[in-house]
C-alpha cells in the first residue's frame, strides 16, 4: 500500500481527503491523514535524523547538500527540524515533480 517513495499512500490519502471533503462547505475542510503501519512516524523519525547529519555536514564543510526525491511532506519535515539552527538554512528549488531541498551554510 506505501509504494516507491510513499507514491500509493499519498495517492490514496488524496482520494480519501477528495471524497471526506466532499460533503464539507470550502471554509470548513478537514485534513485527511493516511497511514499503513505507522510508516509515516518512522519515515518522519528517519528524516529527521537524517536533517541533522546532512545540517552537521553542511556546518563542518560549508558546501551545499541537495537532496532529490522527497514529496512536500518530506521537505516541510526538513525544513522543520533545521529552522531553528544558526548555522545553516534550508529551501527548495524547481517544480514538481522534480522540487529538491538545498541545505547550505548561512
Amino acid at each position: 500500500l506505501i509504494g516507491h517513495n510513499s507514491r500509493n499512500l499519498i495517492a490514496l490519502q488524496t482520494l480519501v481527503s477528495t471524497i471526506v471533503n466532499r460533503y464539507y462547505d470550502e471554509d470548513d475542510k478537514k485534513i485527511v491523514l493516511v497511514d499503513v503501519g505507522g510508516y509515516k512516524k518512522k519515515r518522519e523519525k528517519n528524516l529527521e535524523h537524517m536533517a541533522v547529519e546532512w545540517g552537521k555536514q553542511v556546518s563542518k564543510t560549508k558546501k551545499a547538500v541537495t537532496i532529490t526525491d522527497l514529496n512536500s511532506y518530506e521537505r516541510k519535515i526538513i525544513h522543520n527540524k533545521l529552522s531553528t539552527w544558526k548555522d545553516v538554512t534550508t529551501h527548495s528549488e524547481g517544480e514538481e515533480p522534480n522540487r529538491c531541498l538545498i541545505i547550505e551554510a548561512k
